[in-house]
């Protein structure tokens, strides 16, 4: 004989599940912490500057929180975009961003104000009991590229590992000729002087000056081939990790940084992430000048 709940019975049951199922389903996003590795769950409540209701985009790379103040974006490099259909997505995706619900700046107290009155901080947006970040949309869809400075090293890592698979897939900026990685036996360096590069090649030698300075070389003529510089203190933070420059020499890596011209095309290193060994495969993707 088969049992039959009577059916108000079986609608209070139910209806009880259901409550319960959902009171279950708040609690989980509630309890839901930041996805981004460079804004921790404490910080989404202390030291946020919450911006006005219609923040702007002011390109290349800054948002106006008008009486918050004006902002750019720490740990992207301001790049003008060459290609005007690129431009406006990038315009579109930030101008979406900041229609969240709440746009708030975390600006870390490291950071100084440039002579323009800007400083350089985090945009996060709540949605939904979650918190996202500005820098993680721009970097993931290949719409910007990372800059090191100001970042620690457990940011600097998540960012450089999402423009590591924007780049392997071509998105955005990775499949115009500015932005692949630059090899240094198949193009004129110098002119790129100027410019934020990712730049691949073989150490063909080590110096260390008197001074402390210490310099990678990728030709026989210091004075007008590619060259990496590390001051003494940089090099103490590079070597930390268990590294050894002299190791480098005849080995394979990638540096990232602004090109300088100093008798040849330079790169200074101030960061240790900016020097990678090619073995490590961090900065992988594709290449239009292959060795």
């Amino acid at each position: 004989m088969r049992f039959r709940l009577p059916f108000v019975l079986f609608c209070l049951l139910v209806s009880l599940g259901v409550e319960q199922g959902s009171g279950q389903a708040q609690d989980a996003l509630k309890e839901q912490t930041v996805s981004s590795g460079c804004i921790s769950e404490d910080q989404t409540s202390v030291g946020m500057i919450t911006l006005p209701a219609t923040p702007s985009f002011v390109a290349p790379l800054s948002i106006d929180g008008d009486t918050a103040g004006v902002y750019t974006l720490l740990g992207l490099v301001a790049d003008h975009l060459p290609d005007p259909d690129l431009r406006k997505k990038k315009e579109r995706a930030i101008e979406h961003f900041l229609a969240s619900r709440q746009v708030s700046a975390l600006s870390p107290s490291t950071q100084k104000a440039d002579r323009y009155g800007r400083r350089a901080a985090f945009v996060t947006a709540e949605r939904e009991h979650r918190t996202s970040l500005l820098q993680d949309q721009l970097v993931r869809q290949g719409l910007a590229r990372v800059s090191l400075d100001g970042l620690d090293e457990a940011c600097a890592r998540d960012l450089l590992e999402q423009e590591r698979q924007a780049r392997q897939r071509q998105l955005g900026l990775w499949k115009l000729p500015e932005y692949v990685v630059k090899n240094v036996n198949s193009l004129h360096l110098s002119a790129i002087v100027s410019t934020y590069q990712i730049v691949s090649g073989t150490v063909l030698s080590v110096h260390r000056r008197a001074d402390g300075t210490s310099y990678l070389n990728f030709g026989k003529h210091w004075n007008k081939d590619f060259t990496v510089s590390l001051s003494e203190a940089d090099l103490k933070s590079w070597e930390e990790g268990g590294k050894i420059l002299d190791d480098l020499r005849n080995k394979p890596i990638y540096v990232r940084g602004w090109v300088e011209q100093r008798g040849g095309p330079l790169i200074r290193v101030t960061n240790a992430l900016q020097l990678q060994d090619k073995t490590e495969n961090a900065l992988s993707g594709p290449q239009s000048q292959r060795e």
